[in-house]
């Protein structure tokens, strides 16, 4: 009988040993899977920000050679989806960068950037002396 005690007893210990590492497989299993969510979630994020980086480029540029087809007096106000991005340019080139990415659309006149600062849903366009001016202000 005791024999038979010990030999049931030895049964419930492997039984918990293996239900132990059944979960911690399941648990690895999880956090692995949890991680590749992670990344994918962080990766549809960066083709977003991307896509809107270049949306509002492109709305700004598409603007832009129409005011310069229009030629002096013309101005547009600009809604743009993006917050947040910097625009330089570079002889007939529009560049936008937000830390992260960066995108250039040619245009048709000169643009030039007033003011240093970062552009905020807002962008304002005009025509002056030859050139297309850009800002995240209205013009004074």
């Amino acid at each position: 009988m005791l024999l038979g005690a010990l030999f049931i007893k030895q049964k419930k210990g492997q039984l918990t040993l293996e239900t132990l590492l059944v979960c911690a497989v399941a648990l690895s299993l999880l956090i692995i899977a949890a991680s590749a969510v992670n990344e994918m979630q962080n990766s549809q994020e960066g083709i977003l920000q991307k896509k809107s980086l270049k949306d509002g480029v492109d709305m700004i540029a598409d603007y832009a050679d129409e005011i310069c087809i229009l030629g002096e007096g013309n101005s547009r106000t600009v809604e743009i989806a993006y917050t947040k991005f910097g625009i330089s340019t570079d002889n007939r080139k529009i560049i936008a960068t937000d830390g992260r990415w960066n995108y250039s659309r040619d245009v048709l006149c000169n643009p030039k950037v007033i003011a240093n600062s970062k552009f905020e849903k807002i962008a304002y366009l005009w025509y002056e002396d030859g050139d297309v001016k850009i800002s995240p202000n209205p013009k004074n």
